[in-house]
């Protein structure tokens, strides 16, 4: 096993949630209404939520060599 002092890697891997930006020119209620019904949290998440994953990952240091999924239950729903 090698030794990589003071490196870290860790990744956060984001599902589509609501922002300014998403969805852009079209009806974004009825998107994310739609998006969020396959999902088993029943929406989209907010950006703050998904953000909430990169503060994790940047405040712990013990956390390495991870990949957060944040996709309101999208992976595990299939």
């Amino acid at each position: 096993m090698s030794r990589c002092h003071g490196a870290r890697a860790a990744s956060r891997k984001p599902a589509s949630g609501r922002s300014r930006r998403s969805y852009r020119g079209a009806d974004r209620e009825a998107l994310y209404a739609a998006s969020g019904a396959v999902l088993p949290v029943g929406r989209v998440g907010e950006a703050e939520e998904l953000a909430l994953a990169y503060v994790y990952l940047m405040t712990n240091p013990y956390v390495t060599g991870q990949t957060i999924i944040v996709d309101g239950g999208g992976v595990q729903a299939g």
